[in-house]
């Protein structure tokens, strides 16, 4: 259901998208290509949605991605960072401990993008230790949203701890988002992480 709830919200995000959100097709080997727009190679790559594969039972990310003409080796997409067809964003889900394969960037900025992905290597871990086989084959087809920071690239699990962490480079934006009945709901996370690629 949270996945279900999240989907329609971010399709309703795409309205917040503006013109500095388009990334020219090609391949970007790291944040800074991102942050600049300038892939290291424009080559236009197959995706497939095929499931990543699987890790302790859980799925991995929904996406994985080839090179038809042989413009880009199996090794470059392996290591890539993102790649843009020039409409859809991919972020490669192994940079960010997310278990390999590629997810698609569902909302746009320039301080945070926002994605669904699978459960990272160390939440799959815990989860193993903690849990039996039931409790791995009811998390295995879930996504959870992520926050990717658009300064240092890296990305996290966007929760109502995250967020409130986050905010407090914005105070104004805190003080609203403290006044929330529903601070963990992602209609809400994804509102604030919008409001902050709003912010000067």
């Amino acid at each position: 259901m949270r996945l279900i709830t999240a989907l329609l919200i971010l399709i309703g995000t795409h309205a917040f998208a503006q013109q500095d959100t388009v990334y020219p097709a090609g391949c970007y080997m790291s944040i800074e290509e991102l942050q600049t727009k300038a892939p290291t190679k424009h080559c236009r790559l197959q995706v497939s949605t095929k499931k990543g594969g699987t890790f302790l039972g859980f799925e991995a990310n929904d996406y994985t991605l080839s090179s038809a003409d042989k413009c880009f080796s199996k090794k470059d997409i392996r290591d890539m960072f993102a790649y843009s067809d020039g409409n859809v964003l991919y972020l490669n889900g192994a940079k960010h401990d997310l278990q390999g394969a590629y997810v698609q960037i569902v909302m746009r900025g320039k301080n945070y993008m926002a994605f669904l992905g699978a459960r990272s290597t160390g939440e799959a871990f815990a989860t193993m230790l903690m849990g039996s086989g039931s409790v791995e084959n009811s998390e295995a087809g879930k996504r959870y949203l992520y926050a990717l920071d658009m300064k240092t690239g890296k990305s996290y699990y966007a929760d109502e701890d995250y967020m409130s962490k986050m905010l407090t480079a914005y105070p104004d934006l805190k003080a609203q988002y403290d006044k929330e009945t529903n601070k963990g709901a992602d209609e809400t996370l994804l509102k604030y992480l919008n409001l902050c690629n709003q912010a000067k």
